[in-house]
C-alpha cells in the first residue's frame, strides 16, 4: 500500500509518501513569509499560493520517494475544516490525479491529523486515548476510542489561542507569526500582570476576552503616555493561556477516568511551557509530536490515513 497524502487547509501546500508503513517522502512549502506582511492569514493570498505551488510540491515527493505516479494505491487529503479555496485546491488535485492513476480517494479530517501527530515516526496510541489539539484556527480535547470513533470533549466559544497569540504579539510590536516571538521571549519572572479571572476548569475554551483585555490594557498605557514591558505582557498571557489549558485537560481527565494515554498536538504542540506541563500530568503515556509534525504538513495526513485504512480492514 503506497499512500499520497496533501494537506492545502491554511498557508501549507505539503504531501508526502507512505509506504509499507514508513514516510518515504515529504515536501511542505508555506506563504507564512509573505501572510507576515499582512500580520496573519489572508485566504485569497494562500489559495492562489497553492494553485501556484500543488503541482510542483507534488513531483518533488515524487522525486524523493523515487516511485512513479501509478505505483500510489491511495490519496488522502484533507477535506476539512480549513480555508475554503484552499481546501478546494487540495480536493480538486486529489480527485483529478486519483482518477488518472485509478487510486482510491481517502478524505479526511485536518485535525484527526493532529491528534495522531506524535505517532508519525514512533510509538503507538492506547486507546481510550485524550488528545488535546491546540492551534491558529482550533483549541479542542477529544476522547479518541479509536481511529474512527473521536469526539469533543470541549472546544473553543470564540478564538482559537494560537490566533490570540497572534493577535498579543501583534499588539505589543512583536512579528507574526506571534506564537514562536511569545514563547521565546517568554520570562516566568515577569507573569504576574491579571488581565482577567480564571476561567471554570468545567468551562469550553474561549480565549476572546483574554485577547480584549490585553488589546485595552496596552492602548490605555499608550494613552496614558506610559511605556508598556511588552515581555511582562507577552509572558502573563502565555502563563494565563496556558494555565487555562491545563486546568481544562486535568478536568476532563477526572471525568474520563479509564483514559490510558494522552496526545498532543496543533501548532501551539510547539510551545515550550505547554509541552513542559502536559509532561507533569499523572498518566503513564504522554505522546507529544516532534516539533517539524507540530504544524499543518502531510505526515500527519498520510500517517493518519494510513492508520485509517488498516483499521477497516481488520474490521475494528
Amino acid at each position: 500500500m503506497t499512500i499520497l497524502g496533501i494537506e492545502t487547509s491554511c498557508d501549507e501546500t505539503s504531501m508526502a509518501i507512505i509506504k509499507n508503513d514508513k514516510i518515504i517522502a515529504h515536501y511542505t512549502t508555506t506563504s507564512s513569509d509573505v501572510q507576515a506582511t499582512y500580520g496573519g492569514v489572508v485566504p485569497e493570498v494562500a489559495n492562489r499560493y497553492h494553485l501556484k505551488n500543488i503541482h510542483n510540491v507534488f513531483l518533488k515527493v515524487l522525486e524523493e520517494s523515487k516511485i512513479n505516479a501509478d505505483e500510489i494505491t491511495h490519496i488522502v487529503f484533507t477535506n476539512n475544516p480549513g480555508l475554503p479555496g484552499c481546501l478546494y485546491v487540495g480536493k480538486v488535485f486529489a480527485k483529478t490525479l486519483a482518477s488518472i492513476i485509478n487510486a482510491e480517494l481517502v478524505p479526511v479530517n485536518h485535525l484527526y491529523g493532529h491528534i495522531f501527530s506524535a505517532y508519525i515516526e514512533s510509538g503507538k496510541p492506547l486507546f481510550p486515548m485524550l488528545s488535546v489539539v491546540i492551534s491558529g484556527g482550533h483549541s479542542s480535547i477529544y476522547l479518541v476510542n479509536d481511529f474512527e470513533d473521536i469526539s469533543v470533549l470541549n472546544e473553543t466559544q470564540d478564538d482559537a489561542l494560537g490566533e490570540v497569540y497572534d493577535k498579543v504579539a501583534r499588539v505589543v510590536g512583536w512579528n507574526y507569526p506571534g506564537g514562536p516571538v511569545i514563547d521565546k521571549n517568554y520570562d516566568d519572572n515577569k507573569t504576574n500582570l491579571k488581565f482577567m479571572q480564571p476561567m471554570s476548569a468545567a468551562a469550553k475554551f474561549s480565549f476572546s476576552g483574554l485577547k480584549t483585555s490585553i488589546i485595552n490594557y496596552v492602548h490605555n498605557k499608550k494613552q496614558l503616555g506610559i511605556e508598556i514591558d511588552p515581555i511582562a505582557i507577552a509572558s502573563s498571557f502565555q502563563k494565563f493561556a496556558i494555565d487555562d489549558v491545563m486546568k481544562k485537560v486535568k478536568y476532563a481527565l477526572s471525568e474520563n477516568i479509564n483514559i490510558k494515554c494522552i496526545s498532543l498536538g496543533g501548532g501551539v504542540s510547539a510551545n515550550s511551557l505547554l509541552r513542559s506541563e502536559m509532561q507533569k500530568l499523572n498518566i503513564d503515556q504522554i505522546d507529544i509530536p516532534l516539533l517539524k509534525y507540530t504544524g499543518d504538513q502531510a505526515a500527519m495526513i498520510a500517517f493518519y490515513g494510513n492508520e485509517l485504512i488498516k483499521f477497516k480492514k481488520r474490521g475494528k
